[in-house]
């Protein structure tokens, strides 16, 4: 999925800083570091989804969903979205639904 919007991106970036925060400091290390060692920038992560969410799962384990709702939440938040979490919803199909609610909020424009 490549994200063109630079306020998406930008937002999508800073959600994961935030989102994290519902983990332990070692834990944020830790999947800083596995960041590294798959080669992915934050800047990056916008076209690159499905890394990042292999890096969460690798890091996160059982609970890498709890880390994709808070990402996801914050996300949200922060294009001005309501959000609505579902069971078993990675970042991935969050972010395609925030990008398709976004343009529906846009004058003019609709499903």
């Amino acid at each position: 999925m490549r994200i063109e919007d630079s306020k998406i991106r930008a937002c999508l970036i800073n959600s994961i800083d935030e989102g994290l925060k519902v983990a332990d400091a070692d834990l944020i290390e830790s999947f800083n570091n596995n960041l590294e060692l798959v080669g992915l920038a934050k800047a990056d992560v916008p076209d690159k989804l499905e890394m990042l969410c292999a890096v969460l799962e690798n890091t996160f384990g059982t609970n890498a969903f709890t880390v994709h709702r808070a990402i996801a939440r914050e996300f949200y938040a922060t294009l001005g979205l309501s959000f609505e979490p579902f069971v078993g919803k990675n970042l991935i199909k969050y972010v395609a639904d925030a990008k398709v609610n976004r343009d529906d909020q846009l004058p003019g424009r609709s499903r």
